[in-house]
C-alpha cells in the first residue's frame, strides 16, 4: 500500500530512503533513491510484528528522520529508531493499543504522535508522549484531547503534518480539522475538529508526502479540484 511508505532524507543531505513494510512478513526494505536513480536492493530490517495483508495504517517518519512510526490497526504502534546512514531500523517499541485506527502523525519536533479511535460518542483523538521514558510511560501518557462528530464514516481518516508545524486531518465528512499546537502537552494542542468547512465535499484523504522534504510550492485552484 502506497500509506506504508516513508521518505526519509539521507545523512549526507542529498539523498532519499524510501522506506517499506512488507505484507506477510516483519520486514521493513528501505531503498535509496540518489541523483543515479533507486537502487532496487533494499536494506531489510527484520523487526516488529509481522503485517497481515490488506492491513491498514499508516507510515511516519519524524522531520530529522531519526523515529519511524507505524501505525497499524488493530495492532497498534510500532515506534522505531531509523539509521539515515544506512537505512536500518532498530530499537523497535510496540504500543499495544488494538483501539487505535489507521490515521496518526509526528509533532514537527518528534515530541508527539498523534492516533485515532473510535468511541461511544464519536472519534477520539490521542496524545501519546513519546519524551515520557520507557515503553510503559509512553504507554500511560496516552492522553483524549478532542472528539470528532462530524465524521460520517465514524471515524477520523488521515493526518498529515504541514509545513507551518500543523497536522490536518480529514475526517471522512465535508470538514477538515485540525491541530495548530500540536508540539503542547494536551488540550493545549489546540484541535479543532471543524476548522475548514468543505461541505458538500468529502474529505476522504490527505496527500500523502513528508511535507519537511518539499523544495517546490505549488499553488491550487479550484477549477482542478476533483
Amino acid at each position: 500500500s502506497e500509506q506504508h511508505l516513508a521518505a526519509i532524507r539521507h545523512c549526507n543531505g542529498i539523498d532519499t530512503w524510501i522506506v517499506a513494510h512488507e505484507y506477510n512478513s516483519n520486514n521493513y526494505v528501505s531503498f535509496l533513491l540518489s541523483s543515479a536513480g533507486l537502487n532496487t536492493v533494499g536494506v531489510v530490517s527484520t523487526i516488529g510484528v509481522p503485517i497481515p495483508v490488506n492491513s491498514g495504517g499508516v507510515l511516519k517518519a519524524s522531520t530529522d528522520g531519526n523515529k519511524l512510526a507505524f501505525i497499524l490497526a488493530p495492532v497498534g504502534v510500532e515506534l522505531y529508531d531509523f539509521n539515515r546512514s544506512n537505512g536500518f531500523l532498530s530499537n523497535a517499541l510496540l504500543l499495544n493499543d488494538t483501539t487505535i485506527s489507521s490515521g496518526g502523525e509526528l509533532s514537527a519536533d518528534g515530541s508527539k504522535l498523534y492516533t485515532n479511535t473510535l468511541g461511544n460518542q464519536g472519534s477520539y483523538l490521542m496524545q501519546w508522549d513519546l519524551c515520557a521514558g520507557s515503553p510503559t510511560a509512553i504507554l500511560a501518557s496516552r492522553d483524549t484531547v478532542g472528539i470528532s462528530t462530524n465524521s460520517i464514516t465514524g471515524v477520523m481518516q488521515y493526518m498529515q503534518l504541514a509545513q507551518n508545524g500543523r497536522i490536518y486531518i480529514s475526517q471522512g465528512s465535508g470538514y477538515l480539522g485540525v491541530i495548530s499546537d500540536p508540539e503542547t502537552p494536551g488540550s493545549g494542542c489546540n484541535y479543532v475538529s471543524n476548522a475548514y468547512n468543505y461541505t458538500p465535499n468529502i474529505v476522504l484523504g490527505l496527500p500523502d508526502f513528508e511535507s519537511h522534504l518539499l523544495r517546490a510550492k505549488f499553488n491550487y485552484t479550484a477549477a482542478n479540484s476533483c
